[in-house]
């Protein structure tokens, strides 16, 4: 999966970030939708990112659920946040 597109930069996942970071980010942020993620993030690495965690023809990243997205600050820097299965997975977005 690339790390970078556009002008968003993959950060981490909440497994191997800086606790104090994440609830920072966490206390920053808003829910946003999955239209406003792919926005952020750019079509093609969403689609990206669907392939690698394995969606496919019956099941979207958009149509999941139990996936949840957000948008606050990391490190001082605009960010966004998809959370599935209880892991952040974030990138900044400036």
């Amino acid at each position: 999966m690339s790390t970078c597109t556009r002008n968003a930069e993959f950060v981490g996942t909440c497994v191997e970030l800086p606790l104090r970071h994440l609830d920072a980010y966490d206390d920053s942020s808003r829910s946003i939708s999955h239209e406003t993620f792919r926005r952020h993030l750019g079509a093609e690495l969403v689609l990206e990112l669907e392939q690698h965690m394995g969606y496919g023809k019956w099941l979207r990243l958009k149509d999941d659920h139990a996936v949840t997205y957000s948008r606050g600050k990391w490190r001082g820097r605009k960010a966004v946040c998809m959370m599935h299965s209880s892991i952040h997975h974030i990138w900044t977005t400036d």
